[in-house]
């Protein structure tokens, strides 16, 4: 196997198409997205839409009267031709972040580049991204990203906009200017040989991605290049690299387990406090009750748990204990209590390959189980697009399982009605505990709170219609 690349850098700035991301997925998928979906942006009475609809009819050509269909259609045309427009990317970017937060879509990030990214962060290099798309979208795109939100990670946001354009020196300039750096001591990661050359002439390191499949696949780097990240060894001045880095606390969940960086913990605390403070004023987690978790760790599983009796409207980073598959502490040096409830976020984590799960004890959930505990069924509500089900013509039924305080026999009961997504049917990420509240999950923080807020209006509606 080829040596890693070492780098000696302060500062890590990542491209993403082609680089951290399938460049395929960001022009197939998201761009499919988008397309049907430009005629009604720009019909919106917003300064940003205004400001690139503008910018978009001057590049373009157009009337300065053109109507949204006409701007529409040559939008779509330079999506078609892949040409990196400013103003496309900005309305690109207002409509993937609406996606993202309805759960319509996802972000995509090859397997090896979240956990260099996180090994980085952890021994304190710094991390930002520039890409032609907006930042508008790149933040939405590392917040739900299949292996969990990365988006604290990242210190820094660059586009062509706050940036300037990918194959001017002068943009890279800008950027260590804004970050403060050294460019001597700032890694450029891209997949475009004319961004390297760029960064190259602005003084920066730069190591190229030549990814196979990719577009710029074999391209003569000006730089060294490597075929994906676990090949690049970056280190700052007198530190040690990856396989000289001692195990970093919370070290782990026993002997011979993988350690867990305290930084991840705390990132993982940081987004569950934002989240237990945000349903604690919606009324759903009153003084102690509820509980969040995330997975920090998936072979072995391991999950960060809010603590047991910690008032939630209050909670901070560090309000978090590891445990294990089981629901068990698993950090001997932490004599706080888990969760009750943390065997089944574990199991439930486990089998729904969910990276978030939250516990909320909404009053509608409980009544919503008590009126229907063999499960509530609802459907031509436009608000079921929300957890990927169709507005009309079909059932959902959302689970409902009886309450018990052993988290073994709960897990067995989620199993019977858990039903995995088909090609046919989507997954229901919900399920109600008679008598006690209800749990829902999400590829990412973001994805699994939509999906509590959703189903739990869902709910409400079940159970005022039925008083109507």
């Amino acid at each position: 196997m080829t040596a890693p690349t070492p780098v000696t850098a302060d500062a890590v700035v990542v491209d993403l198409e082609g680089t951290t991301s399938a460049a395929g997925f960001i022009l197939g998928d998201l761009y499919d997205y988008a397309r049907p979906r430009l005629d009604a942006v720009l019909g919106r009475d917003d300064r940003t839409v205004r400001e690139a609809r503008a910018q978009a009819i001057a590049e373009t050509g157009l009337r300065a009267d053109a109507s949204d269909a006409e701007v529409a259609d040559a939008l779509r045309s330079l999506m078609d031709s892949d040409i990196k427009s400013t103003p496309l990317k900005t309305i690109q970017g207002v409509i993937w972040a609406e996606g993202f937060a309805a759960g319509e879509i996802t972000s995509h990030f090859f397997d090896d580049v979240p956990p260099r990214l996180r090994d980085w962060h952890e021994r304190g290099i710094r991390i930002a991204v520039y890409s032609s798309g907006s930042v508008a979208s790149q933040q939405p795109w590392f917040r739900n990203a299949p292996q969990g939100d990365l988006s604290g990670l990242v210190e820094a946001w660059f586009d062509t906009v706050n940036a300037g354009p990918k194959k001017d020196p002068a943009s890279y300039a800008r950027i260590a200017a804004a970050l403060g750096t050294d460019p001597a001591r700032t890694l450029f990661l891209t997949d475009h040989p004319e961004e390297v050359d760029a960064a190259l002439d602005a003084g920066w390191r730069v190591v190229a991605l030549d990814r196979a499949g990719e577009p710029w696949a074999g391209a003569d780097f000006a730089a060294p290049a490597v075929p994906h990240f676990d090949r690049i060894e970056v280190r700052s001045e007198g530190q040690a690299g990856p396989a000289e880095t001692p195990d970093r606390a919370a070290d782990a969940a026993g002997p011979g387990a993988p350690p867990v960086p305290a930084q991840r913990l705390r990132d993982a605390g940081r987004v569950l406090a934002a989240e237990a403070a945000r349903f604690s004023d919606f009324g759903w987690m009153r003084g102690t009750a509820g509980n969040l978790s995330a997975v920090v760790h998936r072979d072995p599983l391991l999950l960060a748990v809010t603590a047991s009796g910690l008032d939630k409207s209050e909670l901070t980073e560090r309000d978090v204990v590891l445990v294990d598959a089981a629901g068990r502490s698993a950090d001997p040096a932490d004599a706080r209590k888990p969760s009750a409830e943390s065997g089944l976020h574990a199991h439930i984590a486990a089998r729904t390959g969910a990276e978030a799960v939250f516990h909320v004890h909404a009053l509608d959930a409980v009544l919503a189980g008590q009126l229907w505990p063999e499960g509530i069924e609802i459907r031509d509500l436009e608000m079921l697009k929300g957890i990927g089900h169709p507005a009309h013509d079909a059932t959902v039924r959302i689970p409902v399982i009886a309450n018990h305080q052993d988290m073994t026999v709960e897990a067995a009961r989620f199993d019977e009605v858990y039903a995995p997504a088909t090609d046919e049917t989507p997954e229901v990420p919900a399920l109600v505990v008679a008598g006690h509240g209800m749990y829902a999950w999400g590829r990412t923080a973001t994805a699994a709170r939509h999906h509590l807020e959703i189903v739990e209006w869902l709910l409400r509606h079940a159970v005022a219609s039925r008083s109507l």
